[in-house]
């Protein structure tokens, strides 16, 4: 099983879907290899990505060769102008990313921010996962406004060539307001894209995480 987990922005809940999912594959006994190759705002250290490598019982992960890491809490290509270090080629962030993760059946990528946040000049994160080619999880918070973001990401992933197999709405800092009707919306206007709805908590639900879990060996056979 492999997922790129992304989102319709930043702090939708992908850090905590992604730690939640390989949880609950590591409580089946499968052994996870979970990375972030782009985080930013690490100026303690990234965070997200030692969550995610830490859960899977591989905290070296967070800090493998070749990943990059930004100080500034802000798109890559924002970074660089501003002064930092470029990232290093897609190329070789893919490259890098793949050795991270050799060995492992079962691979949680996380990406940053939203799918189409610039890397560099030339690039963005939507150009990281179509290179891995692992089958896309969309995360978007379950609030006023998700209906358009949600729709408008996977019209951008499907010009590009993405295979996204489900949409994980979230609520990262409460109960989702009931009035938005967003999950039922979008089964409605989605009726063939699964659409798994997370309550707020700190442990997601272990049924939906089963489900997900299910949609994404399924993705893997048919790959």
């Amino acid at each position: 099983m492999k997922v790129f987990i992304t989102a319709t922005g930043t702090d939708a809940g992908k850090t905590w879907l992604g730690t939640n999912l390989v949880a609950r594959l590591r409580a089946r006994g499968r052994a996870v290899g979970a990375v972030k190759p782009v985080e930013t705002g690490c100026g303690s250290g990234p965070s997200d990505a030692l969550a995610l490598a830490s859960t899977s019982g591989h905290p070296q992960l967070a800090h493998a060769t070749g990943l990059h890491r930004g100080l500034a809490p802000v798109a890559p290509l924002a970074a660089t102008l501003a002064g930092e270090a470029p990232p290093p080629p897609l190329d070789a962030l893919v490259a890098a990313t793949r050795r991270a993760l050799e060995g492992y059946a079962d691979q949680v990528v996380e990406g940053a921010g939203g799918l189409l946040v610039p890397y560099d000049l030339d690039h963005d994160l939507a150009d990281l996962a179509r290179a891995l080619d692992h089958p896309i999880v969309l995360v978007a918070p379950d609030v006023l406004g998700t209906l358009s973001h949600v729709r408008s990401a996977l019209e951008s992933a499907e010009l590009r060539g993405l295979r996204v197999v489900a949409v994980a709405l979230t609520s990262p800092t409460g109960p989702a307001d009931p009035a938005t009707r967003n999950t039922q919306i979008l089964r409605a206007l989605l009726p063939r894209l699964p659409i798994l709805a997370f309550e707020h908590a700190d442990t997601a639900d272990a049924r939906t995480l089963d489900a997900l879990i299910e949609i994404l060996d399924s993705a893997a056979s048919v790959s």
